[in-house]
């Protein structure tokens, strides 16, 4: 798979493109070269250069509209970069006389120019690409699907594997596309070399629980817990489960032993890290998040949400992130681990999320068409923003028809990979920048 460059600095933002600084607080104009084309100057602020976006993003190959709805401006690459920039945020712009200017360095980078300034003048120059390898090579691991770990996909000698629900098969995917297995595959896990996943065989419910796989064929070896299981995570030789029929969450030796009931019943989302389990525990009319050591231990309710229902998607340096609601109403949160400092970040249809360097990448649902009385939703495209808030921007292609598009990103040895989906078709893989 070709890999297209789509970094994009996310100019950490919030920026506020439509409000003024004070004009004495703004130096001369300064001279502005891109590929020694003179555009319009650039100014001072606060001992910084700001540069006008419009003048340099369409000399460096981007368009640059305004969205009068949205009250946003939108810029996009040739490359299939894009990037918005709302109204409603505080600092990183300065608005004079119509034009927005934003930092210099920061434009640059993100237009993939090298920036130079020196006696007065800025110069910016277009970098060569460097140049892409057509295939993808992809470490052996465990496609965690964001610590939830009900992942029915898996990085493993070199290829993605992917449960596709349609035939009941495990597929590889990439130009060696094929099924390489029958049955139903799911929470994939690699520990200490070792492949693990939930399987259900050929016939459904015949064999269903956690097995460890041969790591060539697929097909179960050994079977390490019965079924009914939902989620299942090894970590540190200790496998948490929850099961079907009850909702209550256990853990047990890898190598065997007793399964300790850990006490959170009803637990509907799961994350676990290196130091608590995370639980949402729902019942009617309600959705209650908690926190408790690895043992079950010390249990502390973190928040009580009445009438609404959330859904954990990560946890990253001390937060959780997680969605409020369901579908294109569904509303991107991030919480401190100790249920403090609770914080909207987009109110945007997001399904699920990863974090990754201080950059939070989510996957939201789109309106894809419109018969003039109501919208149709249903297909996805990949962002990403500041992991505290800020300006999204897109790193995947837009979402074009019904229930088609990209999303599930995650996230194996630093990298960011998202998922391309259409109805009736194998799945794909992209690397995001």
């Amino acid at each position: 798979m070709k890999r297209k460059k789509t970094t994009c600095i996310l100019l950490v933002l919030c920026l506020t493109l439509f409000f003024g600084f004070s004009n004495a607080a703004l130096a001369a104009d300064i001279p502005v070269y891109v590929d020694g084309k003179a555009v319009a100057g650039g100014i001072r602020q606060g001992g910084s250069v700001y540069v006008p976006l419009r003048a340099v993003a369409e000399n460096c190959g981007a368009k640059v509209v305004y969205d009068q709805t949205r009250r946003a401006v939108l810029v996009s690459r040739a490359d299939g970069g894009y990037l918005e920039l709302g109204a409603d945020g505080a600092g990183g712009a300065v608005f004079r006389q119509g034009v927005t200017y934003l930092p210099l360095r920061l434009v640059g980078e993100w237009l993939n120019y090298q920036v130079d300034y020196a006696a007065g003048t800025v110069r910016l120059s277009k970098i060569a690409a460097a140049p892409q390898a057509d295939t993808l090579a992809l470490p052996a691991g465990n496609l965690n699907c964001n610590l939830l770990n009900n992942s029915s996909c898996v990085f493993w000698q070199g290829d993605i594997y992917y449960w596709q629900p349609l035939a009941d098969s495990l597929e590889r995917t990439g130009e060696n596309a094929a099924a390489v297995a029958r049955g139903t595959y799911r929470c994939f896990n690699v520990w200490q070399g070792e492949l693990y996943a939930v399987y259900d065989g050929a016939e459904p419910y015949r064999g269903y629980g956690l097995y460890k796989l041969d790591p060539a064929s697929f097909a179960p070896q050994e079977k390490i817990l019965d079924g009914p299981l939902q989620y299942c995570k090894i970590q540190d030789g200790w496998v948490y489960f929850r099961r079907s029929e009850d909702g209550e969450l256990f853990r047990r030796r890898l190598a065997g032993g007793e399964a300790a009931d850990l006490g959170l019943a009803h637990a509907a989302e799961v994350v676990i890290t290196d130091q608590h389990i995370f639980a949402t525990v729902t019942g009617p009319g309600f959705c209650q998040l908690w926190q408790a050591g690895l043992d079950g231990g010390s249990p502390k309710l973190l928040t009580a949400l009445a009438g609404r229902t959330a859904k954990l998607l990560d946890y990253a340096d001390g937060y959780l992130y997680l969605t409020l609601d369901s579908a294109a109403d569904a509303t991107l949160w991030r919480m401190r681990q100790d249920g403090a400092e609770l914080r909207q970040l987009s109110a945007d249809g997001a399904a699920e999320a990863c974090v990754w360097g201080g950059v939070l990448y989510y996957s939201r649902i789109e309106c894809v068409g419109t018969d003039g009385e109501s919208a149709s939703y249903g297909g996805r495209s990949v962002w990403r923003m500041p992991a505290a808030g800020g300006a999204a921007v897109r790193v995947s292609p837009a979402a074009a028809v019904m229930w088609a598009g990209y999303d599930q990103p995650v996230i194996w040895d630093g990298r960011v990979f998202y998922r391309q989906f259409a109805a009736l078709e194998r799945p794909s893989w992209h690397l995001a920048a």
